[in-house]
């Protein structure tokens, strides 16, 4: 017999390991931050890359927010097929 539908203990597996990967990006953001502020690195350099950071740290905030979304889609989903494959 074929199975029609998705897994959904895949789907919630993935959407875990979705948020997983978005709190590991988010506590990456918050080390480098943190580092960045107490660090003893001066010069042209250093400046260039705390300016730069602000733009880093945007895009890895916004890649994390991508992940939950599409974790609570997966989420979703796996609630939709378990509905439409339940008996009656």
């Amino acid at each position: 017999m074929a199975v029609l539908g998705a897994d959904p203990d895949q789907l919630l597996d993935h959407a875990k390991q979705m948020r997983m990967s978005e709190r590991a990006i988010a506590d990456a953001a918050k080390r480098i931050g943190a580092r960045l502020r107490t660090s003893d690195w001066r010069g042209t350099d250093a400046e260039d890359f705390r300016v730069a950071w602000h733009d880093h740290r945007a895009h890895l905030v916004s890649s994390g927010e991508l992940l939950r979304e599409a974790a609570d889609g997966l989420d979703r989903n796996a609630f939709e097929q378990e509905d439409a494959s339940a008996p009656g």
